[in-house]
């Protein structure tokens, strides 16, 4: 009998999935974090802790289905943690940075 094999999604995910080994786990819903509304490649990271943005500034750039995408900050603040780094893959909803 045959080895029952994984569905494609969960191929595609394994294969998908960061190469840093001690990793931290994608995290969502944190306080102040602005999140990927799209599964990508974080491209370029613009920020680091302690920046001060403004409201529709970009603090990084993520590569979803071949096109660059901009995510803009929601709010005026100051980076308190920048949660990713370029060539990271995420997921909707990972949190990619935090303004407090």
């Amino acid at each position: 009998m045959a080895a029952k094999r994984g569905s494609a999604a969960d191929e595609r995910r394994a294969r998908n999935a960061p190469a840093t080994a001690g990793a931290s786990a994608p995290r969502a819903n944190v306080k102040g974090g602005v999140t990927a509304q799209i599964a990508g490649r974080v491209l370029k990271v613009l920020v680091k802790v302690g920046d001060t943005v403004a409201e529709g500034d970009v603090p990084l750039m993520l590569e979803a289905m071949k096109m660059e995408n901009e995510i803009k900050a929601p709010k005026a603040g100051v980076v308190s943690e920048v949660a990713v780094s370029e060539g990271s893959r995420v997921t909707e909803g990972t949190t990619l940075v935090v303004i407090e």
